[in-house]
């Protein structure tokens, strides 16, 4: 006997049908918001490379600063860095002077790596599906055509759109796993109010380094 489907039965595959393709548009369009995420920050560190010999250091760290405000998760990385539980055992002003310290560390650190991007050209290879809800946005750093470096950004969404929670240079370690190593003894020995004093101590240093920087 041939089976004929109701009209009931008939809507309820044409709507699943559909749900799965708004899904899957839904899916893609994630995807291309996280690729702009990560094409603003890039050419907002390149725009910074090609202008920072018309930018004092202060100058270049604020125009930093606000770019990594716009595409990092910052709290979340700061938070991951030291571990949850740490990071809650602080109070909220802490935890608010650690997230400071946090990014003005980081956007000391890549102020002073813009020197290696110098004359390099970045291009965008492709983005996936990474696990844990993730979006992993591969880029190519280029010179003269050939390829100097590959960068996977990893983005998660927020209440402020995708954001990057962790970088991984030429398919190494993560740079969150970097950060965390590096902290970590710092931690276990002082704890967080030591962390804290080292990672204003170290921000010292880059901001003089990079104030003696000539162009």
């Amino acid at each position: 006997m041939r089976f004929v489907p109701s009209l009931r039965s008939a809507k309820a595959v044409a709507l699943a049908v559909m749900l799965v393709l708004i899904g899957t548009a839904v899916r893609a369009d994630d995807r291309a918001s996280a690729t702009e995420v990560v094409e603003h920050f890039q050419n907002g560190l390149l725009y910074t490379l090609l202008h920072q010999r018309e930018m004092d250091y202060d100058t270049r760290i604020q125009a930093l600063e606000a770019l990594i405000a716009e595409t990092f998760d910052v709290e979340r990385v700061a938070r991951k860095v030291i571990g949850g539980k740490r990071f809650h055992e602080l109070s909220p002003a802490e935890q608010r002077r650690y997230q400071t310290l946090f990014t003005r560390y980081v956007v000391a650190s890549q102020s002073r790596s813009l020197g290696s991007l110098e004359g390099r050209e970045f291009v965008p290879i492709g983005r996936r599906y990474g696990p844990n809800g993730t979006v992993i946005v591969d880029v190519s750093f280029r010179e003269n055509g050939r390829e100097i470096t590959t960068v996977a950004y990893i983005l998660l969404p927020t209440g402020k759109g995708w954001r990057i929670v962790d970088v991984i240079i030429d398919g190494g370690v993560s740079e969150l796993t970097l950060r965390r190593s590096e902290f970590s003894s710092v931690v276990r020995d002082k704890g967080v109010v030591g962390l804290l004093t080292a990672l204003d101590r170290k921000i010292g240093e880059l901001a003089r380094a990079g104030a003696r920087r000539t162009y």
